[in-house]
């Protein structure tokens, strides 16, 4: 088969037409301009060299155009079998979604070499390939215009021999439009994969599947290059023998030539019967490539020949399993697998027993039995070392690393899975590998590892795109939803349309049901309606882990919609299904979105929820996030209690953890917990003095020329130096106005106090006492409706150094660093002295100037003694040297960082900095005290 470049070949004539016109006059162009540089060397004479220059590149220009304009009028008739049909990925549409070419190859029996020809998508997906066609095809382009099917073989791509209406339905729905069927017509149960992806396919050929995959239809494992000849699939359409037939496709199966064995196999007849062992071996290749029916089929041929030993029989037991539950009968795959298993124990082959127990597996997966389908797996495993199966291994390793992952057992998933990727290196096939590094992938991001987990995923996406494999769409899915925990609404959006729109065509259950899922919680910020109906979409196709991926997105979308009584049926669900299949991670995930349903919605629709049992909700799920190790969950989960507490220092330091871990601003606008809850308000009125003065209305600066005087910032200045606290008529006159006689002074604070409330109010919608509260003898700023940033200092740097004090001397090291976490923010509010701006001065700025200062130097100073507790060397020299570097004479900072130098090793640099602090005592005639210890 010979693939020609598509410039000018495999081409629609219409489209074509201005393609060959532009490669027509840039080929006339230069060959006019080539002959024009070569005579302007020669002694002709121009009158009659130019005419022949122009003739001759206006010849070149129109040799390409009547191929295009002709090919509709010159087609021909062409008849054969299709030994091959494949979908190119040929860029993006403008919506985002994914541009596909459709190749077919269609062999006449006439010739060695056969060229590929191209058709559009809706003929392309009438098409199986083993098909008896007829065709009419241009002779310059290679456009296939009309195709009509005289004969349909049991094995391919979409056979029919046994056909399902659940699937077909499917198929020709997503080809269409991407939605489900109406009732009647809708997809029966197809597993789908919301958390890891694991393989269900019985051992013997290297590429994979996930799992819990329905059919899904690959085209990438045929060579790019098949020769026919009398020996090959075109001479056994001339072979009439069956059992000659039947020799070949072995012939070509024992030199592992398993595409041509089955282009022998296509020539039988439908019904005709095949040796057990080749059944067997060729259903695993349709398998692996998502050809469930046709592998089937397969094994449906061999049941009236038991097989030349107990082994095959297993064998094809178990391949009858696997096939029953990757399309979702998971009854009969019990029935089958424990068959299976009784054949191989009988056998006592190694590789039918690991086939068995694989089988046996997935049917206690799909089940929910976690402890039979980790005893199947260990069991599976054993016979595979035993049989020497490296691929097997690989298999089995990603399987249960996709299984510990459900499970909430991350550290053990990246350990199995890291073991299943260094057997996959030397594999000569790299799916196994590819869907290894997902899995791997997919535990990393629980583990809030988000560079990582994008690594694994992009590895893995790179690996089934060079296998041209549809699996594709699972590492555009998993890229997807490393974006959704990132924050990042729109990256996730744009990489799961592309996922759908891989998946779709091919019928892929698992991804569609999965992007839908992340589409509803992407799109809420900007069509709710178009994110319920994506979450309703999800909830259409069952799934053999759950219904918990969909179930969480709708409850969600609910709940940010305002309809808190669909949130609470959605997470009570969730927590039933999560619960009984082990899943952690939706069962936290369900017991937040409970709490919050609870804390939002009206206390008659979700009684006996009171809001001690609220928190109590959401400090379950934080345990539960905790035994996972999902630092993401953790920090939102901490974030929910703080909101619920009312703790604004523990809101900001959750938010601020979530910053550290890479979750940016916009994930306030993806529908889940903190969608659900909102970002925090934004204060009518807020005041910041650390530094230089600043009002913000609304979050907005009030420009210097809305003041009108000096005198009326100074004011403000004083009254937030208080802390809120009243201040006396007289006092503030003294200070405004020294030498001004008391009355004019007083009468001029009353001006300057409406000065100050038209600035906080300059719309006076409120009471004149709103921001501002006076009295006949005082002034004060009302802190419950005015933020003040040295109100929210103080407080959170007393609150966070009486938190230090309650931790001293335990052993509680989580508890140490959330101490930590708790001080640098604290530590991040200082922004600078208190009216550094030089506006005011004198003892009503200096005094609160310098208890500030103290304060910000006392949570420093507490901040570097607990991190060197918790043996942070660096970083408690680091804020050490901080302290030193606002006091030179700081002997507590001097000796801290000696000390934390000592024990970071740091040796030296030690005795360098206790020779500075000696020199440093000596100038203040203070005796330094020795050199201390660690």
């Amino acid at each position: 088969m010979r693939c020609p470049k598509r410039l000018l070949w495999a081409r629609e004539p219409l489209p074509m037409l201005f393609r060959v016109l532009v490669a027509g006059a840039f080929a006339g162009f230069w060959t006019w301009m080539t002959l024009l540089i070569v005579t302007a060397f020669d002694q002709w004479p121009d009158t009659l060299l130019q005419p022949t220059v122009l003739s001759v590149g206006a010849a070149v220009a129109v040799v390409p155009p009547p191929r295009a304009i002709t090919d509709p009028v010159r087609e021909e008739g062409i008849q054969g079998q299709v030994v091959r049909l494949r979908r190119l990925w040929t860029g993006s549409r403008g919506d985002g979604g994914a541009k596909y070419a459709y190749r077919c190859v269609v062999d006449e029996g006439r010739g060695r070499e056969i060229k590929a020809l191209e058709t559009g998508s809706s003929l392309w997906h009438t098409l199986s390939e083993g098909d008896q066609v007829r065709a009419r095809v241009g002779v310059e382009l290679g456009w296939i215009s009309e195709i009509e099917v005289t004969a349909r073989r049991g094995i391919g791509r979409n056979a029919t021999t046994a056909p399902t209406s659940t699937g077909s339905a499917f198929r020709r729905t997503s080809a269409r439009s991407g939605f489900p069927s109406p009732p009647g017509t809708s997809p029966g149960p197809m597993p789908g994969v919301p958390r890891g992806t694991a393989l269900g396919t019985p051992p013997g050929v290297s590429p994979g599947l996930p799992e819990t995959t329905r059919p899904v239809r690959l085209r990438h494992e045929y060579p790019d290059a098949v020769t026919t000849s009398a020996g090959g699939a075109a001479g056994a359409d001339r072979v009439s023998d069956p059992g000659t037939v039947v020799r070949l496709a072995e012939s070509a199966l024992r030199q592992g030539q398993y595409n041509e064995a089955l282009r022998h196999v296509a020539t039988l007849p439908a019904d005709a019967s095949l040796p057990a062992e080749l059944a067997w071996r060729l259903g695993r290749v349709l398998h692996q490539q998502g050809e469930f029916e046709g592998a089937e089929s397969l094994y449906e041929r061999a049941a009236a020949d038991a097989g030349d030993t107990g082994a095959d029989q297993a064998q094809l037991l178990a391949g009858r399993s696997a096939a029953r539950w990757a399309r979702g009968d998971r009854t009969r795959a019990r029935s089958l697998a424990d068959e299976a298993v009784r054949a191989a124990e009988q056998s006592r082959d190694d590789a039918a027993l690991a086939a068995a127990y694989l089988a046996r597996a997935l049917a206690a997966f799909s089940e929910g039995d976690r402890a039979a389908n980790e005893h199947a797996y260990a069991r599976a495993f054993a016979a595979a070392e035993r049989a020497g199966d490296t691929g097997l291994q690989l298999r089995i390793r990603s399987n249960v690393g996709s299984r510990l992952v459900e499970e909430g057992r991350l550290r053990e998933a990246v350990d199995a899975l890291t073991e299943a990727i260094r057997l996959g290196e030397g594999a000569s096939q790299q799916t196994l590998l590819a869907l290894a590094l997902h899995n791997r992938a997919e535990a990393w991001l629980g583990l809030s590892d988000l560079n990582a987990a994008r690594a694994d995923a992009d590895r893995a996406l790179t690996l089934w795109q060079r296998e041209g494999s549809p699996l594709a769409a699972f590492g555009l899915l998993m890229i997807a939803r490393v974006h959704l925990t990132r924050g990042s609404a729109w990256q996730a959006t744009a990489a799961y349309r592309e996922a759908l729109a891989m998946a779709e065509p091919d019928g892929n259950a698992q991804v569609v049901a999965q992007a839908w899922a992340g589409l509803a919680r992407t799109c809420y910020a900007d069509d709710p309606a178009e994110a319920a109906r994506y979450a309703e979409l999800s909830l259409t196709l069952p799934s053999a882990a759950g219904p918990v991926t969909g179930e969480l997105a709708a409850g969600w979308v609910a709940l940010c919609s305002g309809d808190t009584a669909s949130a609470a049926r959605y997470a009570a669900d969730v927590r039933s299904e999560a619960g009984r299949r082990r899943d952690p991670a939706g069962l936290a995930e369900a017991m937040e979105l409970a709490a919050l349903a609870a804390h939002r919605g009206d206390p008659a629709a979700v009684p006996g929820r009171p809001a001690a049992r609220r928190a109590a909700g959401l400090v379950e799920a934080a345990a539960v996030w905790a035994d996972t190790g999902n630092e993401v969950a953790l920090a939102t989960n901490a974030l929910l209690r703080a909101r619920h507490a009312g703790d604004r220092l523990s809101e900001d330091v959750a938010w601020q953890r979530l910053h550290r871990l890479g979750v940016c601003d916009d994930a306030w606008h993806i529908a889940g917990p903190l969608a659900a809850i909102g970002p925090p308000p934004v204060p009518e009125v807020a005041v910041q003095t650390l530094g230089h003065l600043a009002v913000l209305l609304s979050g907005t600066p009030v420009p210097p020329a809305g003041w009108q005087s000096r005198k009326a910032r100074e004011l403000v200045k004083v009254l937030v130096g208080q802390l809120g606290r009243p201040v006396t008529r007289t006092a503030l006159a003294a200070l405004l106005w020294p030498q001004t006689p008391p009355e004019v002074a007083n009468r001029r604070l009353s001006v300057l106090i409406s000065t100050v409330r038209a600035v906080l109010d300059p719309a006076r919608r409120h009471p004149a006492n709103r921001f501002l509260v006076t009295d006949p003898s005082s002034v004060r700023l009302n802190t419950e409706n005015v933020v003040l940033d040295t109100v929210r200092f103080h407080d959170a740097a007393c609150a966070a150094i009486a938190a230090d004090a309650a931790v001293e001397g335990g052993r509680d090291t989580a508890a140490g660093v959330d101490v930590v976490a708790r001080l640098e923010v604290v530590v991040g509010m200082y922004t600078g002295d208190f009216g550094d701006d030089g506006e005011l001065t004198g003892e009503w700025s200096e005094r609160p100037r310098a208890a500030f200062a103290e304060l910000h130097r006392d949570v420093v100073r507490t901040l570097a003694r607990r991190c060197l507790r918790l043996g942070r060397c660096d970083a408690a020299a680091g804020w050490y040297l901080r302290l030193i570097g606002e006091d030179g004479y700081d002997e507590s900072a001097h000796l801290g960082l000696v000390t934390a130098l000592s024990a970071a090793g740091r040796h030296g640099e030690a005795r360098r900095r206790y020779r500075d602090y000696a020199k440093r005592m000596h100038e203040i005639d203070v005796r330094p005290v020795p050199f201390p210890t660690t």
